[in-house]
Parts: C-alpha cells; structure tokens; sequence
C-alpha cells in the first residue's frame, strides 16, 4: 500500500474520532443552561412562525441576521420537534464539522499540525460553549468559511471546474448566515489581490480564459443568496434593499454600541483567559506563515481579524469566533513547526496543553456555565428562573398569565403552550389573572390594583434583572 494513502486514512480515522468526541461533548451540554434572551426572540419571532406557518421575511433594517439560521432550524422542528434540543442540534453539529474540515488542510499544515487543529477545536471551552447558543449565526458563517477557503485552495491547485462553483455557492451561502460576512471576503479578498498583483498579466489571461465558467459560478451563488433573502422569491422585494443596506446597518451598529461597547484588548484577554494554549501555538504559528500561500493567507485572515475585531467598539463575547477559526488553523501550523524541530518530545507538551483545555472547558460548560463570573456568560439567563418556570407548569395550559413587564425574554418559549398568556410591558388596569409576572420594583404598584389573594416569589432573570410572580391562590 501506498504509504501517504496509508497514512491519510490514519489521519481521517483519527479526525472522525475527534469529530464524534467534538459532537459529544456538545451534546452532552445542551440542556445544562436555559435559553438565552436572544434564542427566545430567535425561536418564538422567526423560526417557530416559519415552522408553522412557512411565514418569515427578511428585514434589512433589524438586528437579527440572515435567513440561514431561521430556516435550519425549523427544519430541525420537522425533525425533532419543537423544543430546546431541536433549537440548538444543527448550531452543534456545524461547530463540530469544523472538526472535519480540517482533515483536507493536511497538505498545507502537515498532518500533526492538522491533528493538533482538530483537537483544539474539539476541546475548545469557547467554540464548546457557543455551540448551544440557538440564535448565534457564527457556527454557520464559520463552517462556510472554512468551505470556501479549502476550495479556493483546491482550485488553486487543481484548476478543476468544479472547485469553483462549489468555492462561490460556499460564499453565497455565507452571506445568508450573518452580516459580518461581508467583512471576512473583503479581508480575505484584500490578501489575494495583494497577492496577485506582481501576476496580473497571468490573472487577465486566468480571467479571459475561464470568465463563462465565473459567471455562471457567480449566476448560481446570487440565485442562492436571493432564494433566501426573498423567502423563496415570496417577497421578491426584498432583494434589493438587502443588497444595499445590508453593508451600511452593519457599519452602523459597529458604531452604535451602546450597551456592547469594550476596549481594544478585550477579545486578547479572553483568549487569554480561556484559550490559553491555542493562543500559545497561535502566536508561534506566526513564525511559520512563510512556509506556502495557505500559511501566509491563515497568519493574514488570523491577524486581519484579531485587529478588525479588536478595533470595532461594538464587541460580544461570540465575536470571537471569527478571530479563533485562523487562530486554531495557525496554531496546527505552529505545532507542526514545532515537531519538525524536536520530532516526538512535543506529545508530553500537546497531552499537558490539552489537558488544560479540557479543565478549562469543564469548568464552564458543566459547572460555571450560567456563573455571573463566567465572562463568556454575555446577560445570561439565570438559573434560578427555572423555579419560575416549573412553578408556572403546575397551572393547567387555559390559565391566564399576564406579563407586565418589559424584561420577560425568553419566557415565551417557555410559555409558548399557554395561548391565554398576554405581554403587556407595563402596569395595566384589571391586572388580576392566574399569574401575573412584573418588574421587581413594580410590585408595591401592582399589590394595589390587583383584588385576588396571591402567593409572591421573587426570580432573577438576568443578573441584575428581577421579577415578581403573583401566583392566584
């Protein structure tokens, strides 16, 4: 047998292992912390309407992404019904396929480099984490990502056509996901034409030779892009305003940061905090990116990034998603740099590294995870809210519930089987019902409008965010 093929099919053995166990552990955690306020919105306003009705339309001017996520996830509601697993499966399982789109990257970063890459990811606490997280569009936009990168690469290499149809429906499919999409082809576009521009007589004739297939490429990808955004050409309208304000709202909310706004170094002490290891390798990767084009595009996307990210002043903890993915592949091309130079002493050095990532990630998935200290716990729903919740599943499904409170996300996807339950957002007149739930400092108010006897318990819904039940006796 030949001895490279040989040892591919030991290293995709050993990435679909990694895979499984990425997949595990994701599994394993997706019911320990409750909905955030985001997957309630998420679950309730888009893909519930979608799944029942098939109604979903994309809006330019709101805050809510692409269409990707909503329609996923509703299939997901085909397939397992509605309810929380159902809502985070296909955020945990692309987390994990980016396990396995590593496993084509060995030509460029070498096969340990490859099997390190893997790893970190799978063990990741922060890719770990925000793999159950419902309403984040990173997992996706990510793995799309990463697609198209390997088949720009591949095509590179192999000129063959297929590549470059598969390379732009990646991209298409990208820019249903989320925004910052945009963000990441005009970073990455930037090194290529960079790249390119001592070649420019040979791109021309690259062009001329090749322009029908490109077009045809691009003629595919735009038919996906607009499949999405226009529901299934439902509201064809929506596609031009897509176009043009999908670029300036995002511009605008990166300025607009009330709430979300941390300084420059924030993401780094993160990745400090909790990704100490892919930080190490990361950085010593960057010693290395002169190996191949595929070396010095990672080192240029992971730095590009890193200070993209870092300079915008509009930052959430899940961002960073999109500094890791170049950072694990840069840290693969650190390690392999590494074993080069000191052949098998690096294992007791990779088994201690991942050791700690392994503790790390325990100790914020299993036990710290809705911890008001945990800093990737972004307005986290707290745990107590369960008691709310569990309380109100002791009435029958017609009792009446009226929230009078502003802050109640996610209680209606806890409450969506109650169809007497009523958001009102603020004290009103005839407030009495089966369960009446207010803002903490509005139950002096509430206690003299309302004329039944009530059992009052007091939960956090977020830290710092309090509520009161009335519970009719």
């Amino acid at each position: 047998m030949n001895i490279k093929k040989s040892s591919d099919k030991k290293l995709a053995i050993a990435i679909i292992i990694i895979f499984l166990i990425a997949l595990a552990i994701r599994l394993s955690i997706f019911d320990l912390r409750l909905l955030h306020s985001d997957e309630g919105v998420s679950a309730i306003s888009f893909v519930k309407p979608l799944y029942e009705s098939g109604q979903y339309r994309y809006d330019p001017n709101l805050t809510y992404h692409g269409p990707f996520l909503y329609y996923l996830t509703a299939f997901s509601f085909h397939i397992f019904g509605v309810n929380e697993f159902s809502l985070r499966f296909f955020g945990m399982l692309f987390s994990s396929f980016l396990v396995l789109l590593i496993y084509p990257l060995r030509r460029y970063i070498g096969a340990i480099g490859s099997l390190s890459a893997a790893l970190l990811i799978a063990l990741s606490p922060i890719f770990t984490y925000y793999s159950t997280f419902s309403s984040l569009h990173e997992q996706f936009l990510l793995f799309f990502e990463l697609m198209a990168i390997i088949l720009f690469f591949l095509y590179l290499e192999n000129q063959e056509k297929k590549y470059l149809y598969l390379f732009f429906i990646s991209l298409a499919f990208m820019l249903t996901t989320r925004e910052t999409a945009y963000s990441i082809i005009a970073l990455s576009s930037l090194f290529f034409i960079i790249s390119v521009f001592p070649y420019r007589k040979k791109l021309l004739y690259f062009l001329s030779k090749n322009y029908r297939h490109i077009i045809f490429a691009v003629i595919i990808s735009f038919l996906i892009f607009a499949t999405f955004y226009t529901s299934f050409f439902k509201y064809s309208d929506n596609l031009l305003p897509t176009i043009t304000k999908a670029v300036p709202n995002m511009l605008k909310t990166s300025e607009e940061s009330i709430g979300h706004q941390k300084p420059f170094p924030y993401y780094t002490k993160l990745l400090v905090k909790f990704e100490l290891p892919l930080f190490i390798f990361a950085l010593i990767g960057l010693f290395y990116f002169r190996k191949n084009l595929f070396s010095k595009f990672s080192a240029y996307l992971l730095v590009s990034t890193w200070l993209l990210f870092s300079w915008v002043a509009y930052k959430t903890p899940w961002l960073i998603l999109h500094i890791m993915l170049p950072m694990a592949i840069v840290a693969g091309i650190g390690i392999q740099g590494i074993y080069r130079k000191i052949g098998k002493h690096i294992i007791p050095i990779l088994i201690v590294a991942l050791i700690y990532m392994a503790f790390t990630s325990y100790d914020i998935n299993y036990i710290n995870h809705s911890s008001q200290d945990n800093e990737l716990a972004y307005v986290i729903t707290t745990p107590e809210l369960i008691g709310m919740v569990n309380r109100i599943y002791t009435f029958d499904k017609d009792a009446e519930i009226k929230i009078l409170s502003s802050e109640y996300w996610p209680l209606p996807w806890y409450l969506r089987d109650y169809k007497k339950a009523g958001y009102y957002g603020k004290i009103i007149d005839n407030p009495d019902a089966d369960i009446i739930i207010v803002k903490k400092e509005d139950k002096e108010k509430l206690l003299e409008k309302v004329k039944n006897e009530y059992e009052i318990e007091d939960y956090q819904l977020r830290y710092g965010v309090w509520l009161t039940a009335f519970y009719r006796k």
